[in-house]
């Protein structure tokens, strides 16, 4: 690519011969076609070279990368009045004073206070969203741990209560077995009472029998008397 129209002083004033026949604009490093003379941008000519035929577009001789630079194209391009490329600015000058003008160019140096400035802003906008990222990962944070702090609790009063049932639990079973036991005994004290009544029912037996032979030996004699009285009054 070469100079511009818009970078010219009086774009209307340059030569056509001081123009690149592939870019049409200004020469920018001018180089030479070694067997037409022909003249062309250096990244014009080197681009053409390596994405077609490494031929002139002129005269179709062989060209190759290593091109020579055209002098006197150089001298002539030197004397061009140009503008400066940084908006603002209204410096005109010869083409070859411009590299020293742009190294001390206010408008150069303003834009670059911008830019400068706007990437501070663009940082510091940064720096502040990621203050508010972490401030919203320390809450989110804040929030898990008393989450994790209430469950725990919640835990540990579940575990308590599930002491609670297993103590109680362990308290009913121990009063089972002892019920269990005391009835076991209260059984067998039962059928240790009933085996001694059965063991006093032949004494009792007796008991009675002698009870019962006492009172009829007892009840005979008047019981003969009765009844010798009585035959005595049918005799009479």
């Amino acid at each position: 690519m070469g100079l511009e129209d818009h970078e010219l002083a009086r774009p209307d004033a340059v030569s056509p011969t001081l123009r690149c026949p592939i870019c049409t604009d200004v020469f920018v490093e001018p180089v030479s076609c070694s067997s037409c003379q022909q003249v062309f941008c250096r990244s014009c000519i080197e681009r053409a070279v390596l994405t077609c035929e490494p031929a002139c577009p002129t005269c179709r001789a062989p060209m190759t990368k290593d091109l020579q630079p055209n002098l006197v194209v150089s001298s002539l391009l030197n004397e061009l009045q140009v503008r400066c490329v940084h908006p603002g600015c209204y410096w005109t000058g010869r083409w070859d004073e411009r590299p020293l003008h742009s190294s001390h160019c206010l408008a150069q140096k303003l834009l670059l206070m911008q830019e400068w400035k706007a990437k501070m802003e663009d940082v510091r906008s940064m720096l502040i969203e990621r203050e508010k990222e972490k401030r919203a990962m320390h809450q989110r944070i804040k929030e898990l741990k008393d989450h994790t702090n209430q469950l725990e609790e919640e835990a540990r009063v579940k575990q308590l209560q599930v002491n609670v049932k297993q103590s109680l639990l362990d308290f009913k079973q121990q009063e089972v077995e002892d019920l269990r036991r005391q009835l076991g005994q209260v059984i067998k004290q039962q059928h240790a009472s009933h085996f001694h009544l059965h063991s006093l029912f032949p004494l009792l037996f007796l008991l009675l029998f002698v009870i019962h032979l006492f009172f009829f030996y007892d009840t005979l004699p008047r019981v003969s008397r009765v009844l010798g009285i009585r035959e005595c009054l049918f005799a009479t």
